[in-house]
């Protein structure tokens, strides 16, 4: 793991999304900087709804991140923004697939309206629309494009997206969200209509858990070359936030579970390794 001091992008991604920054720090620093740019568009994006009141003042900034992607704003404008401007510049020179980022912008809208999910195939597919997405942006930026290191690292981010909302249930519910999909509650004998802080809903949580290591571990039927690794250690991230569901009996409000938990002694392990 490289000591070199971070750049500028960097200390944005470790602000907003300090798990997904310790990963980078696996990447070579000449290759870092492309992946850090879409992790830092990612965190702005997904942290639009904590930063607007109403539903329409999130669409507006969402549009305008969907029009830089398809570089409609203003080149002035662009060139001024820490992040539109090398992510533009990326997608010009067609190292990164606009649809990527364009998927994960839709996605997005979602969230602002606190949309339930009806079923876990639908959570599935928001999961892949966003950090799978942006799994596979990661991995095209590092030059890495065949269809085996692109499955598995979608699918280790995929796993990831999934224990980190088992983890938010809690969180969401305060906001006012019921964020476990209908289909999980009803299987388990609860009301989607009438969820509380007081539920019991452990055995939910446990069966999305579930969902997230079945599709961790069909990604790591496969071997990855060195360069996806990087981003295929979004599964073990998704382990370990596993693990410590299971250790909170798979409480949603257990308080240890709102903390980022980066793990990097386990990240560089099994980077030695080079597994995920």
């Amino acid at each position: 793991m490289s000591q070199t001091p971070i750049s500028p992008l960097a200390f944005e991604v470790r602000r907003y999304d300090r798990e997904r920054f310790v990963t980078t720090l696996f990447i070579p620093e000449d290759k870092r900087d492309a992946v850090l740019v879409l992790y830092a568009f990612n965190a702005e994006v997904a942290r639009i709804k904590s930063l607007v009141r109403e539903p329409l003042a999130g669409a507006i900034r969402l549009q305008w991140w969907r029009d830089a992607v398809n570089r409609e704003r203003p080149q002035s404008e662009v060139a001024n923004h820490p992040i539109a401007s090398p992510l533009t510049r990326m997608l010009d020179s067609g190292q990164v697939p606009t649809n990527l980022l364009l998927d994960m912008v839709d996605a997005k809208e979602r969230d602002l309206n606190n949309q339930p999910f009806n079923s876990l195939a639908e959570m599935v597919t928001y999961a892949d629309a966003t950090a799978g997405n942006l799994g596979t942006a990661a991995l095209h930026a590092l030059g890495v494009t065949d269809e085996i290191n692109l499955n598995a690292a979608r699918g280790a981010c995929i796993a990831y997206a999934l224990t980190g909302l088992a983890r938010s249930v809690g969180a969401h519910l305060s906001q006012g969200w019921m964020s476990l999909p209908h289909d999980l509650l009803s299987e388990c004998g609860i009301d989607p209509a009438h969820v509380s802080a007081k539920s019991d809903l452990a055995k939910p949580v446990r069966r999305l858990t579930e969902q997230a290591e079945t599709i961790l571990s069909i990604a790591r039927k496969a071997r990855v070359v060195k360069a996806a690794l990087p981003v295929c250690l979004h599964g073990t991230l998704a382990q370990g936030h596993g693990a410590l569901l299971k250790k909170s009996g798979w409480d949603p409000f257990d308080a240890a579970l709102a903390k980022p938990h980066p793990m990097p002694i386990r990240l560089a392990w099994h980077s030695w390794l080079g597994r995920f």
